[in-house]
């Protein structure tokens, strides 16, 4: 019975992350980096503009975790290697971070550059990112859900 409702709960906790999902698309375009920073440019599919900056600071945090960052020299590499395992086991964390908010504390900057219309009449959204790293790395550690010393 124990099992069985903590499953449970971790699919309600997991709905609204996936649901992001869903209801936009993304892609992610290196632009530069520093030692503790790094700048993107974010385009975000399917949404509305007053939302558009804030999916596009959700989805390259979630990037940098979950899938890395394209042509960057220091974040090529996710720090989360299972996205699945990762959620099961820090589901609360997530939770904060996601759903709640909390990567907005890793956003040093966001500026919506550009924006239109695909061929197929959804809304686009260009946003500039520049992500704090070093300290989200720090977040995931104090949380464990990288180790300390790890990617």
């Amino acid at each position: 019975m124990k099992k069985i409702k903590k499953i449970l709960t971790f699919i309600f906790l997991l709905m609204p992350v996936l649901s992001c999902y869903a209801q936009h698309q993304y892609e992610i375009f290196y632009q530069s980096e520093t030692e503790e920073s790094i700048q993107m440019s974010v385009i975000v599919y399917g949404v509305k503009k007053k939302v558009a900056t804030d999916y596009a600071c959700l989805d390259a945090v979630q990037a940098l975790i979950f899938e890395g960052i394209k042509g960057s020299k220091r974040r090529q590499i996710p720090y989360v290697q299972d996205e699945q395992s990762s959620y099961n086991e820090h589901a609360a964390y997530y939770h904060d971070l996601f759903d709640n908010g909390g990567f907005r504390s890793f956003v040093i900057a966001a500026s919506l550059i550009e924006q239109g219309k695909t061929p197929d009449k959804k809304n686009f959204y260009m946003v500039n990112v520049n992500i704090h790293y070093k300290s989200l790395k720090e977040s995931l550690s104090n949380h464990n859900v990288i180790r300390r010393f790890g990617v």
